[in-house]
């Protein structure tokens, strides 16, 4: 056995140990002190007993002849390998996930604020405040044109938010959300693993799919995200491992193949297991279904799946009953889709996306391809560089696995081409090809079977995970919108001779398209988000060309104009607290728990009650003022010293006449605002602009009251909290005003 062989075979073993002595020395670097020595005695115990089952997995019998046999907690864990599995990278994505940058995107936004509405009142609608792009109107309804299959997913963390925020204080419910991403990204590693084994892979090479895919491609990235692709990596996976496990094994499909699959073929004439089947193909497409609920791209891969089921099948008797148990869920779901689209957008087939669906597919297809496959700026072969590996992979794969090969090059042809096409071909500021995810996961497990069937390709199976790992660490390290933000710091626009881009995003001049800065990091490589976070990263943690402390409100030194070809970006245009806390990315969440930080304010408010005081406003909207005024309520409850829900709240109450309630609503906000909040106080400069709004919208409802004298008091600790001129002039005028009329009214017998 080679040396690269050697490594590449006990790395897992080999990087555990190393791992887990690491954590014994306590670095205070990346190791809080924090954590109990019992738990990192544990946890030793957890990554040895693992890296023993993945190091013998391959000879076991030899092993369990030469030393004793494991007992007590490592018998199990032998047992359970796959349960471990999927909790060792559960457990590493944890240390990963950030509760910040959930419900920042629209598109994340009109999704969750579905859930929320679903959840709260069994309803579809949302507020028509996030723009024509991602909500469709129908009637006196607005929609979100995205599928809901990921709303009905966010129904389970949307049950747990209340005792979370009740047991653990304000914004702590937050990591329910992205935690829900995390675990699909696991189960979807998990699927990898369980697919290979079904083929008739080991273990090793399952674990070894499970991980690269995990860290070694985009998909990390989005585990903190409120983007629907962790769900689209999942259901059709699942789809695919119900269909391999209730299919058995096929002759030709396992000629040669590295490891023997007896045990499939014995399900294949079990009657007990043929029944099975029958469960499993109807499960199957049942996910599949919900995948087209989610996304309606998965519509067009029903064909690839249905042709793959039909050549795994055995030529006999049951095989059209077996297809059948495939078929019908995906039925019922055309059915319930078909009913949905009609009650949403006034036509069964439409899925959202309206007349863009027609016209949105006009981007050049050599430009599309350039761009998802081999651009720096979004190519698949620089976010995932273990796609390099997919045809040789596919070569070899074809040998053995003519059904499966034959899959996941229609598949993924298929979504290549039609993403390509697509006018949004980059799927917006995102971090990598977004689009190209759900077919992601095929490709890392074709790339895996070379393990077992190239020897040759374990170095530069080596090189690319650990290319990928570099490369979308940095997207881990810094959240991606913040990149498009500091490029639109230059306002000029750019000339991009391409073609297909909405007319909406350039003007035209000199017979010139000039776009946005942002739209340029998709098209030129000097502005490429891998660049461009490699720079900022060097800031954040080097300082580097200048200290990231100069960014703060206090400081009095200006920050240089830094120049990226053909843009000059104006750092001095981003001291803003909100801005230069996403520079000081990435706020992993687990790690600031147990090294005790405190969580900036401005990401303390937990999204739930975000996106309930938007269904307040859309209440409001439909007149349903009891509605509005329990949601701003509820909303005002979870965030005490956010003005937001609180001042429409009052707004509410006032306009149905309620103003002793608005009152008191405003004056417990202002008692609240000024109170200690997770022992630290607000910032004086957050607090004040809340407290003017406050006192001025109190002497508003106190001068309708007809308590002029209240009304004046109020007026002038608004003035007192140093308002804008033009602000300052007109209360200063209208409560010469009052003052007048009040001392006319004292004067009077």
């Amino acid at each position: 056995m080679s040396l690269i062989d050697q490594l590449i075979g006990q790395w897992p073993t080999t990087c555990i140990e190393k791992l887990l002595e690491f954590a014994r020395q306590g670095d205070r670097h990346f190791i809080p002190a924090a954590i109990p020595t019992g738990y990192r005695n544990c946890g030793a115990i957890f990554f040895r007993t693992l890296g023993h089952s993945i190091k013998n997995e391959k000879n076991n019998a030899n092993a369990a002849s030469q030393s004793t046999p494991p007992s007590g907690v490592v018998s199990i864990l032998n047992r359970h390998r796959y349960l471990c599995l999927f909790l060792v990278i559960a457990v590493l994505l944890l240390f990963t996930v950030t509760d910040t940058q959930f419900d920042v995107i629209i598109d994340g936004q009109v999704m969750f604020n579905t859930a929320v509405s679903l959840h709260e009142f069994g309803e579809l609608g949302i507020p028509a405040e996030f723009g024509i792009r991602a909500v469709r109107t129908q009637g006196l309804n607005h929609y979100g044109k995205y599928g809901i299959g990921m709303s009905l997913v966010e129904q389970l963390p949307l049950l747990l938010v209340a005792p979370t925020e009740s047991l653990f204080g304000q914004g702590s419910s937050n990591i329910l959300f992205p935690m829900e991403n995390l675990l699909l990204t696991a189960w979807a590693a998990l699927l990898m693993a369980l697919c290979l084994k079904e083929l008739g892979y080991s273990f090793r090479t399952g674990a070894m799919a499970a991980i690269l895919f995990a860290f070694c491609t985009f998909a990390w990235t989005y585990i903190s995200y409120d983007f629907s692709e962790p769900l689209q990596e999942v259901l059709p996976l699942a789809s695919l491992w119900l269909i391999l496990k209730s299919t058995g094994s096929r002759d030709e499909s396992t000629t040669d193949s590295p490891r023997s699959s007896a045990d499939g073929s014995r399900r294949a004439h079990d009657p007990k297991a043929r029944d099975r089947g029958y469960q499993s193909l109807f499960a199957a497409g049942f996910l599949l279904g919900f995948a087209v609920l989610t996304k309606s791209i998965f519509l067009l891969w029903i064909p690839s799946f249905a042709i793959y089921l039909w050549l795994r099948l055995k030529s006999d008797n049951k095989r059209y009953r077996l297809f059948g148990s495939f078929l019908v869920p995906l039925l019922l779901w055309g059915v319930a889709i078909a009913i949905l689209n009609f009650h949403r957008f006034g036509g069964i087939f439409d899925f959202g996306y309206g007349r863009e669906t027609a016209d949105g597919f006009r981007n050049p297809l050599g430009s599309g391809l350039y761009g998802l496959l081999i651009s720096i700026n979004k190519g698949l072969i620089f976010y995932a560089p273990l796609a390099l590996l997919f045809p040789w992979a596919l070569v070899r794969l074809w040998k053995r696995h003519r059904p499966e090969s034959l899959f996941i090059l229609l598949t993924f042809g298929l979504q290549v081409v039609l993403m390509a096409k697509w006018w949004s071909w980059e799927g917006g500021e995102s971090w990598g090809p977004r689009l190209l995810l759900p077919v992601v996961p095929l490709i890392v497990l074709s790339v895996a079977t070379l393990l077992e069937t190239d020897q040759k390709s374990r170095l530069p199976l080596a090189v690319c995970g650990l290319l990928g790992l570099g490369v979308n660490l940095l997207g881990v390290l810094l959240y991606f919108p913040v990149w498009p933000v500091v490029v639109k710091l230059n306002s000029q626009r750019i000339p991009l001779d391409i073609q297909g881009r909405q007319p909406e995003e350039y003007v035209v001049q000199n017979g010139k398209l000039w776009f946005r800065p942002s739209t340029a990091t998709y098209y030129l490589s000097a502005l490429s988000p891998i660049r461009g976070h490699a720079w900022l990263l060097r800031l954040r943690y080097f300082n580097e060309p200048f200290p990231l402390n100069w960014m703060n409100d206090q400081s009095a030194v200006t920050p240089p104009t830094v120049h990226f070809p053909p843009i000059d970006i104006n750092f001095n245009l981003l001291k803003e607290r909100f801005y230069v806390s996403e520079l000081r990315s990435a706020h992993f969440w687990l790690w600031e728990k147990l090294t005790g930080t405190p969580q900036e304010e401005i990401f303390s408010y937990p999204v739930f009650a975000i996106e309930l005081a938007r269904q307040g406003d859309r209440a409001e909207e439909q007149g349903k003022f009891d509605r509005a005024i329990d949601c701003y309520a509820r909303a005002a409850r979870m965030m005490p010293n956010h003005f937001g829900p609180v001042l429409k709240l009052a707004n509410a109450q006032s306009r149905l006449g309620r103003l002793q309630d608005a009152e008191e609503t405003l004056t417990r906000f202002l008692v609240t605002l000024k109170q200690p909040v997770k022992a630290y106080a607000p910032d004086p400069e957050l607090r004040r602009p809340q407290e003017r709004i406050a006192h001025f919208r109190l002497g508003q409802i106190e001068e309708a009251a007809g308590n002029r004298e209240a009304a004046i008091v109020e007026y002038r600790a608004f003035l007192s909290l140093e308002p804008q001129k033009q602000d300052r002039a007109l209360v200063e005028q209208h409560l010469i005003e009052l003052t007048h009329a009040a001392s006319k009214s004292a004067q009077k017998p």
